[in-house]
């Protein structure tokens, strides 16, 4: 067994904050859906983004809305940044 200690690293991929995500959100009024983007490695993952759910709203367009859906995006992303280092700290012992 070695002496050195093990260092793993870890890219949670696209990095995004609440100004670009709100740079995403369309500004038409109307029904608006984010599907979840699985493109990375599927086992860190959540399953409810394997499972194909998504989010949907009526939008108004107005800027108001549009933060609020960025805000919720951000929370998003962070809850499935957090189950992917889960998944990666599980596999590490």
């Amino acid at each position: 067994m070695s002496t050195f200690p093990r260092i793993i690293i870890t890219d949670l991929g696209d990095a995004a904050d609440a100004g670009s995500l709100l740079r995403r959100v369309p500004t038409w009024t109307g029904l608006l859906q984010r599907e979840f983007d699985t493109l990375g490695t599927l086992i860190y993952t959540p399953p409810e983004a394997l499972s194909g759910q998504s989010d949907v709203w009526n939008s108004d367009g107005s800027l108001a809305f549009r933060r609020e859906i960025a805000r919720q995006w951000v929370e998003r992303d962070f809850l499935m940044d957090i189950w992917a280092l889960g998944c990666e700290s599980s596999q590490g012992g």
